[in-house]
């Protein structure tokens, strides 16, 4: 039966030749050789960590080329599975410490990531879902670098395909399915492509695990809801200008909520110059069709703010969205304001509700946010019903001006996440 040999300098330490027998004896009878392996140990080891990752690293690359001509493993990859091996050893070792600092032996052996490419369909022109992605890819390559040189490409409507090397020479290609409307999705998507590979990868080291296929599946799609957590949790606390992802359309039973478009100004005068919209809601009166225009150029062309459109015609009901930073209430990055008006012609109907309940699920469930607050003045007793069938909580009552200077009672609403 094939074993790991070594030969060991006289200038080496008898207690550090000791550790590296011990380590040899356990390594084969975890791993498959080939063939005899040896190895001469000729420096001089300032610690046992630095003597076992030397051995495992060479123990890894030679067994590599043995089994496969030219070398499957990048010396990234030799790298990772070492690094799995110590592990698995300090399991049934505990006194082994593999805190030490290694030398400069080991630290020179450490290699550099593989080059990372980010590749969108060109004719997904989503410019804020695209940006989300070249950070989700950055996120991970820093958090868990990447082994060999990668290919990433988003395709919506395209399934998942991971074309794994052949050899240490080639590229790791991913094809991930992009869900338009769940940027979540897409992440997942991702991070189960590249536990795939990474399933691999030990699959080729430490040989097929006795898992079935869907047990296999269930343990990649764990660790990708993990590495989706660890993601969320990064970025749990991000502003708008780190990234905040707003879907440029959301739909629900009865509506569309979509960006506002300049076209959107005749339709909105029509709604906007009703005295009994605006200055319930804080704005003026529109005074002609030019005028909406700029409050769509100015106010309403901004991330996370929506028209409410009828699903069925497409006709414009009013307007809702999600504030962050210096125009909200909150006092938090994390824990947004919620506003929204319909026109007249539409109240009563239960569609600012619906609506709202759409937002809401959005900021909770994809964007992660703690709390959401919303105002209304207190003589909106439609604003006040809105809050209360949305479950959200009064807190307490300040003093605005109103659109004549006058001091009138808000009050501040919170709906916190449970």
């Amino acid at each position: 039966m094939p074993t790991i040999q070594l030969k060991f300098a006289p200038t080496i330490k008898p207690s550090l030749v000791t550790v590296a027998q011990h380590f040899c004896a356990w390594l084969n009878e975890m791993i498959f050789l080939p063939a005899d392996i040896i190895l001469t140990l000729n420096n001089n080891f300032s610690s046992p960590t630095s003597l076992i990752n030397l051995i495992v690293l060479q123990v890894i690359a030679r067994r590599d080329a043995l089994m496969h001509s030219g070398g499957l493993f990048t010396p990234a990859e030799t790298w990772a599975l070492a690094d799995e091996l110590l592990y698995t050893y300090q399991e049934d070792y505990p006194d082994f410490d593999l805190t030490n600092d290694t030398d400069e032996v080991t630290a020179a052996l450490t290699p550099r990531p593989g080059i990372v490419w980010v590749q969108v369909a060109p004719d997904f022109q989503d410019d804020n879902y695209r940006t989300e992605l070249y950070r989700t890819v950055q996120w991970y390559e820093d958090n868990y670098p990447i082994m060999r040189p990668l290919t990433v490409t988003f395709v919506p409507d395209q399934a998942e395909q991971v074309h794994l090397p052949h050899d240490l020479h080639q590229d790791l290609r991913l094809t991930i399915n992009l869900t338009p409307d769940d940027i979540d999705q897409t992440r997942y998507n991702f991070f189960q492509a590249i536990e795939r590979y990474r399933g691999w990868l030990q699959d080729q080291f430490f040989g097929e695990t006795d898992l079935t296929e869907a047990e296999n599946d269930a343990l990649i799609a764990t660790e990708a809801n993990n590495t989706l957590v660890a993601y969320r949790k990064a970025f749990a606390h991000a502003l708008p200008a780190q990234g905040v992802f707003f879907p440029q359309t959301i739909t629900t039973s009865r509506l569309v909520l979509r960006s506002f478009e300049e076209d959107d100004a005749p339709a909105l005068y029509e709604l906007a110059k009703d005295p009994a919209i605006g200055p319930i809601a804080g704005w003026p009166v529109h005074t002609s069709v030019a005028d909406s225009r700029a409050n769509i150029i100015n106010f309403l062309q901004v991330a996370g703010t929506y028209a409410v459109t009828d699903r069925a015609s497409g006709q414009l009901l009013g307007a809702i969205g999600l504030k962050l930073g210096e125009n909200s209430v909150s006092q938090y990055d994390d824990e947004p304001e919620l506003g929204y008006w319909i026109g007249k012609p539409y109240w009563g109907q239960g569609l600012i509700p619906e609506a709202s309940r759409a937002l809401i699920d959005l900021a909770f469930k994809q964007l992660h946010f703690k709390a959401i607050w919303l105002c209304h003045r207190a003589d909106n007793p439609q604003s006040a019903r809105v809050a209360e069938k949305l479950g959200f909580t009064p807190v307490s009552t300040r003093q605005i001006k109103d659109l004549t200077g006058k001091l009138v009672p808000d009050v501040v609403n919170v709906l916190r996440h449970k």
